[in-house]
């Protein structure tokens, strides 16, 4: 019996002295993806993980890869697999004082500023997603989202787990962080809340944006964007590739900033606010950011400040713009406009009513005034013909987003349709034709031909 207990006590310690191999699911992973890394036969993986359903991986999820040398095609276990003894375990014990992570647990969740049911809604999101948990603050939890949002989540609503969120596990080699990176092949592409085509568009992106890919479900591909916004695009409208290690839409910024010597958070403080390639206006839009993302500030260069975003990404933002801006600062006109643009997109798919100027439905001059009202506190004549009239004369091809632009439309001789330019050629409106709010081309088709003037509302 002796000999029976020391036997037991050995195992156990032997048991206690190894590290389990696991594995973290990373955006683009597959059971079976997975199991070809390994050599391992997927039937076993997902036995050993208790997985009935395979297409319902989701990020971040640890999964445990089997000991068992029958689990794999050769009948060999790899050696990258294989339990590690006691010095191996720790060095695992010493990295795994990780953040906890928290997995939304419901559909359609409010991201709140504040740790309130009654405080504003900084973004939606959906079930499955991850972020790393900052702090608890009685009921509710502070969140960090991949791509910098940061808001509370109540509880009830989460699943929390240790590791980093949405993060490859350390022990992966580093030719394995490779993630698949969607580029948006059309113009004008609806970014929908579920995957469908009747489902609420949260969003429009213009051909050759960039987003990291989540999931596919059938022929519609989940992407997160940087800045935070996530949604479905048909894999019609998608040209697929693979990424090494970068972020998308991580912008190559040639021009030189001045390296910050303090480590500041900066918070947009506007909807809509560009991400641009370098300092300047003229520079690439990489991304539009939400109110309340924070990044990292790690350059300055005159008025505008370079940022680090926790996924990788980094660009130039305006100092205006954030809670950086000093008393006074002027916003650069090709970005004063951001919040007018982003409420605009807000009414995409509102009915179009002749008359209308409110939410119930709009017509063309009265949905301009409606926004310019809204955000701006300017009251604009409530004809599309006098409107043409007010503020300053803009060419064409100077616009910029939040301009006014105006047509001669049908067989009219006058103007009688007006827009909001939102940049790339495009402008919103209420189309009476389309029967609601969209988004059309203005740099072809229909309405570049019957294009009269543009103006730009300057505030007193």
């Amino acid at each position: 019996m002796k000999r029976l207990g020391l036997l037991i006590a050995l195992v156990l310690a032997y048991s206690l002295g190894v590290a389990q191999a696991t594995y973290k699911v990373k955006p683009g992973d597959t059971l079976e993806k997975i199991a070809k890394r390994y050599q391992c036969k997927i039937d076993a993986l997902a036995k050993k993980n208790g997985i009935k359903d395979p297409s319902k991986l989701q990020i971040g999820q640890v999964l445990r890869l089997p000991t068992d040398p029958s689990s794999y095609v050769n009948g060999r276990v790899p050696a990258s697999v294989k339990p590690q003894s006691s010095p191996a375990r720790a060095a695992v014990t010493q990295t795994s004082n990780t953040q906890k992570v928290a997995t939304i647990s419901k559909t359609n969740v409010n991201v709140r500023e504040k740790p309130s049911t009654s405080s504003r809604v900084l973004t939606k999101v959906d079930k499955g997603r991850t972020a790393t948990v900052l702090r608890t603050e009685g009921e509710w939890v502070k969140l960090q989202f991949p791509g910098g949002t940061i808001g509370f989540v109540h509880k009830d609503m989460l699943t929390i787990s240790g590791g980093a969120a949405s993060q490859p596990q350390a022990t992966q080699a580093a030719s394995s962080h490779v993630s698949k990176i969607a580029t948006i092949a059309k113009t004008n592409v609806n970014v929908r809340e579920k995957p469908s085509a009747t489902s609420r568009a949260v969003a429009r992106v213009d051909k050759g944006r960039t987003a990291t890919i989540l999931r596919t479900e059938g022929d519609w591909v989940k992407l997160q964007f940087p800045g935070g916004t996530t949604g479905f695009v048909h894999k019609d409208l998608l040209t697929i590739s693979t990424n090494s290690g970068q972020a998308a839409s991580q912008p190559a910024v040639a021009a030189v900033a001045e390296p910050s010597s303090d480590s500041k958070t900066v918070t947009i403080t506007a909807d809509g606010v560009n991400l641009r390639a370098g300092p300047s206006t003229r520079q690439a839009v990489v991304a539009e950011l939400k109110k309340g993302v924070e990044a990292k500030l790690i350059g300055r260069h005159g008025d505008w400040l370079k940022v680090e975003f926790d996924g990788g990404a980094k660009g130039f933002v305006h100092a205006s713009l954030t809670s950086l801006a000093k008393p006074g600062m002027a916003t650069p006109s090709a970005d004063r406009y951001a919040d007018v643009v982003a409420e605009a997109k807000r009414y995409l798919g509102v009915r179009y009513i002749y008359g209308g100027e409110t939410t119930r439905g709009f017509d063309c001059s009265g949905f301009v005034y409606y926004v310019y009202k809204k955000v701006e506190g300017v009251t604009l004549p409530r004809v599309s013909s006098a409107q043409a009239s007010v503020g300053v004369k803009v060419d064409k091809s100077e616009l910029q987003p939040g301009d006014l632009v105006f047509f001669r439309t049908g067989r009219s001789t006058r103007i009688n349709h007006a827009g909001i330019y939102i940049g790339n050629g495009q402008f919103i409106h209420a189309s009476s034709g389309g029967g609601q709010v969209r988004i059309d081309s203005l740099s072809d088709g229909y309405y570049s031909k019957r294009f009269v003037t543009a103006r730009r509302v300057v505030k007193k």
